[in-house]
């Protein structure tokens, strides 16, 4: 994955050790970005095991980095990648697209780092739209008296 190759030094041993031992074992951009957005506490980051071994301020600083890489990991993946991904992260929740991508709806408020880095909210609700689009229509065509699911923002 390589994501903090992209940091400057501060912090490097912090976010080594958690690119190794746990944005390297989740499978797919979205669930990464999701699970760095559930380690934010209000305006900082907090990671119960990195800050046994590491000062606080360092764990929040590497885990705001990688909050922010993985989110433009995200805006700047093509479509066809993050299809693919939202079909492997949903077959791990044992749902289908369209709910993943709907649960994904739900979360993006905090999806978006506090530092999104020129990345922008609006970008990343363009992307969840088109990707449940996507999965609509792909429902729709194996299962053509399927319901489809209320759009997204209602």
């Amino acid at each position: 994955m390589a994501l903090f190759g992209k940091m400057n030094s501060r912090g490097s041993a912090v976010a080594s050790d958690f690119e190794k031992n746990s944005l390297g074992r989740i499978s797919t951009i979205w669930a990464r970005v999701k699970f760095v957005a559930s380690l934010r506490e209000g305006t900082t980051y907090l990671h119960w095991g990195l800050s046994r071994t590491y000062d606080e301020r360092a764990v929040a600083d590497a885990l705001s980095d990688a909050h922010r890489l993985c989110f433009l990991e995200l805006l700047r993946a093509s479509a066809e990648v993050l299809q693919g991904e939202a079909e492997f992260a949903a077959k791990e929740d044992q749902t289908d697209v369209a709910e993943y991508t709907r649960r994904m709806w739900e979360a993006r408020d905090i999806m978006v780092p506090l530092d999104p880095g020129g990345g922008s909210p609006a970008h990343l609700e363009w992307i969840l739209f088109v990707q449940w689009k996507i999965a609509e229509q792909s429902r729709a065509a194996f299962d053509p008296g399927a319901s489809p699911l209320l759009p997204l923002g209602q």
